[in-house]
């Protein structure tokens, strides 16, 4: 309901303002142990979970919830087998089981 009373931009930035203002605190006491690679990595990695949350946003707008959550639960059941295609091991079994 809040993507139809505010834009999916609005959402995603209060969204990922409020998960920002609860972790700098953690990153600023552990400052000491964190690498200028490290940080470049996670605000790389950081930007890219920005994009999937607004798409996935979006397509509130289009699509049902249900079906949005049914898209997400599949990608979480694929990642593991396209592991190989990236360089990545093999599922073991129990990446299978879970």
């Amino acid at each position: 309901r809040a993507v139809g009373h505010i834009s999916p931009y609005e959402f995603v930035v209060v969204r990922l303002l409020i998960s920002s203002i609860v972790f700098l605190p953690i990153v600023y006491w552990k400052r000491k142990f964190i690498s200028g690679h490290l940080m470049r990595a996670a605000f790389i990695f950081g930007s890219l979970e920005a994009a999937c949350y607004l798409t996935q946003t979006i397509g509130l707008q289009t699509i049902s919830s249900a079906d949005s959550a049914f898209i997400t639960a599949l990608s979480v059941i694929i990642a593991p087998f396209m592991a190989p295609l990236f360089g990545l091991s093999k599922p073991h079994w129990i990446d299978v089981i879970a």
